[in-house]
């Protein structure tokens, strides 16, 4: 499995200066300094609460189930917060 983020210019550089999972490989830098990087792994849950420690400076890119899964868990965790 395959999930591809953009990173935001403010912690792109974080992303540049180590791995912070072990498969990352860095696809894209932008005019703008933003980041694109991919993460390869067996199972989403091993990317998942790393790239949900990111919020909100990422973005996924692909693929669209994974990033509407990461939404719904962030949508129940703001609900229990009202």
């Amino acid at each position: 499995l395959e999930v591809t983020v953009l990173i935001d210019a403010q912690v792109s550089h974080y992303f540049k200066r180590r791995k912070m999972f072990p498969t990352q490989e860095s696809k894209e830098e932008r005019p703008d300094g933003s980041l694109v990087v991919s993460f390869r792994m067996g199972r989403y849950e091993a990317i998942r609460n790393i790239l949900k420690s990111w919020i909100p400076h990422i973005v996924i890119l692909e693929p669209e189930e994974f990033s509407k899964a990461l939404l719904k868990d962030v949508k129940v965790w703001v609900k229990r917060q009202e």
